[in-house]
């Protein structure tokens, strides 16, 4: 089964195109975010390798990072054919 079924989502997720697009076009692309403290688990105390967030503020660190939760969808397609043009 492909990991993207198993997952739900119903078309493939620009994940690096978007990251690029929002350093790009920020204020045009994103629609919604939130800030929290992040951090990459490499002792394995809570996962190996991978971002954990505190989105809800439990660890009382200040934000580091910003998290996208809703981009102009128009904007990322004009970026994109704009590559190709």
């Amino acid at each position: 089964m492909r990991r993207s079924k198993y997952l739900h989502w119903d078309t493939y997720i620009h994940c690096d195109e978007v990251a690029m697009a929002t350093a790009i076009a920020g204020d045009r692309l994103i629609k919604d975010s939130f800030s929290c403290y992040a951090t990459v688990e490499v002792a394995g105390e809570l996962t190996s390798g991978q971002l954990v967030i505190d989105a809800l503020g439990r660890l009382g660190r200040s934000s580091n990072v910003t998290i996208v939760t809703s981009i102009n969808r128009d904007v990322l397609l004009s970026l994109l054919e704009d590559i190709v043009k």
